[in-house]
């Protein structure tokens, strides 16, 4: 949304986030004037209420980091480097998209493995995971996290307040307002939604991959490192906090090169010494 040259493409990807702002509020607001106005307020409450404004502020904070951070574009000073091409991978998928078209036409320039060209944004992105309509961005490998971060909080809180306003359905047998109604079925709803496409993407995520990468997933990924938390370091850093708040963090690589797994590695003989692929 802010990072493409063409104003008239910033005002089109703008429109799908004022309505998942919409979405995001017009259930807050059921939940303030539905729900909360419906209960007795005592201790175990003001414990539920904090929660639930605690993980609002981490959703809407980490909805903003996702859609207006830049997820990354490849650096002028890139070239593609003799140690990028290893023989023995030749036979891999994984290897094969890793090196497959990295030359851009459009873009006139060499790119780095896993970096894709987006043609709503025009231009390539690191570790390109999709374009995603919803936060009017693509989602990469600077905002990757904190797309996810996003996902996990919104189904925690649209989850929270399905059930809530279920509760007090429940509880007055149907005889209620119009908000908890809402707040029931939205809530709900999009808890459920967005949970599967958290796990989804939490699970890229642990894994190693990207949505792109998946397509031709015939032998194994050569990004996996074998270890979850390694391949969660790649993108959230070694800092506990940069798990929990979407904040900028240090993390383990540049989005240009990335460790090859080199447990799983194929080799052609027993002979042949293997160079690594980035």
């Amino acid at each position: 949304m802010f990072f493409h040259k063409n104003y008239f493409f910033r005002l089109y990807f703008a429109l799908p986030v004022i309505i998942v702002h919409c979405l995001i509020w017009s259930v807050v607001y059921c939940f303030n004037v539905g729900f909360i106005s419906e209960v007795e307020l005592d201790t175990s409450y003001m414990v539920l209420f904090t929660f639930y404004y605690t993980v609002l502020i981490l959703l809407v904070w980490s909805y903003t980091m996702s859609t207006i951070t830049d997820p990354g574009s490849i650096p002028e000073n890139y070239k593609i480097e003799e140690t990028e091409v290893n023989p023995d991978l030749e036979d891999s998928d994984m290897a094969k998209l890793s090196k497959a078209k990295r030359f851009c036409e459009k873009c006139d320039r060499h790119r780095p493995p896993r970096t894709h060209h987006c043609s709503l944004c025009n231009r390539c992105i690191l570790k390109m995971d999709h374009h995603c309509p919803w936060i009017g961005n693509c989602v990469g490998f600077h905002n990757h996290r904190y797309f996810v971060q996003f996902l996990i909080y919104a189904t925690i809180d649209c989850t929270l307040v399905g059930i809530c306003c279920t509760s007090e359905f429940v509880k007055n047998n149907g005889d209620t307002n119009y908000y908890i109604y809402y707040g029931m079925v939205a809530g709900l709803g999009l808890g459920i939604m967005i949970s599967a496409l958290g796990g989804f993407h939490s699970w890229l995520l642990l894994s190693n991959w990207t949505s792109l990468e998946l397509r031709p997933m015939d032998t194994y990924n050569v990004f996996d490192q074998g270890n979850w938390l390694k391949n969660l370091q790649q993108l959230c850093g070694k800092r506990l906090i940069g798990y929990i708040l979407p904040i900028p963090t240090n993390k383990v690589g540049d989005g240009i090169t990335y460790p090859i797994n080199t447990v799983q590695r194929p080799v052609k003989s027993e002979n042949s010494e293997a160079e690594p692929l980035y």
